[in-house]
């Protein structure tokens, strides 16, 4: 079994120790047993790096020039690029995978999961999306407050009529608050065959990471961790392999304190 967050953000701003015990302990309640998450025999965890152009979390710990506490986390290189594993005090194993965040000219945003793609802001988005395919990483169209409307739903809705469901997948956020309704969208994909994945998609601003691996996926199709790259996109990418939404999004009031506190805090990290 898999448990991951697929939307993720690890901005300057955040303590990252901080940032990384939420993710482990966020991820392990969503398991069946947490007791044995990301221990041997317990489900797998993961966190999708989403990074923005301006941002090389990924790069840096593959680097080693990430700091970590040492007494709680330690980076263990895979075989595979595009993932690493992190291991903290208590045995528990964290992969994570390097993935972008790429806004288009549309001013729509796809996300590039297990490829960390040097591909510009500004473009198309069904090249952008192409590029992604291209490099072996999965595409993903993200949910986002006020993008599915209008003219950009309408690009969202051709791209879901026009190409078919393995070119991408459609992203669900905890920034979309409960009682807000399953958008058409969503129907619209799920209909023509798409996956939804999920994730909390933390803004940048100091003390968000506390947002991170509460709301995800998990899949229980079998999932080898020798070669961590591979399982994921073949779990994300395969019509045939179901994966479910867990976990919480936020209240209406926390997506509000949440969208508030960034606005007032983009003048330092915009």
């Amino acid at each position: 079994m898999l448990i991951a967050d697929t939307h993720v953000h690890l901005y300057p701003c955040y303590d990252l120790n901080a940032a990384l015990g939420n993710a482990f302990n966020s991820l392990s309640l969503l398991a069946p047993e947490p007791g044995k998450a990301g221990k041997e025999g317990g489900a797998h965890l993961a966190i999708c790096l989403t990074e923005r152009q301006d941002c090389h979390f990924f790069r840096q710990l593959r680097a080693g020039s990430v700091k970590l506490a040492g007494d709680l986390y330690t980076v263990e290189p895979c075989a595979e690029d595009n993932v690493v594993a992190i291991r903290n005090w208590e045995g528990r194993r964290l992969f994570v995978f390097a993935g972008r965040q790429i806004v288009t000219s549309e001013k729509l945003e796809v996300l590039s999961l297990t490829y960390d793609a040097d591909i510009l802001d500004g473009g198309l988005i069904r090249p952008v999306i192409d590029r992604v395919l291209a490099g072996g990483g999965v595409p993903v169209l993200p949910w986002s407050p006020g993008k599915w409307f209008g003219k950009r739903g309408s690009i969202i809705g051709d791209l879901i009529t026009s190409v078919y469901p393995d070119n991408f997948l459609i992203g669900d956020s905890a920034l979309r608050p409960i009682g807000w309704g399953e958008p058409g969208l969503f129907l619209y994909g799920l209909e023509k065959g798409f996956k939804i994945i999920a994730g909390t998609d933390p803004l940048p601003f100091a003390g968000d990471e506390n947002s991170i691996g509460k709301y995800g996926i998990t899949c229980n199709s079998a999932f080898d961790a020798a070669k961590p790259l591979s399982e994921m996109r073949r779990l994300l990418k395969d019509p045939a392999i179901p994966v479910s939404r867990v976990g919480r999004r936020n209240c209406p009031w926390i997506a509000f304190r949440r969208f508030m506190a960034n606005r007032n805090s983009s003048k330092k990290f915009p």
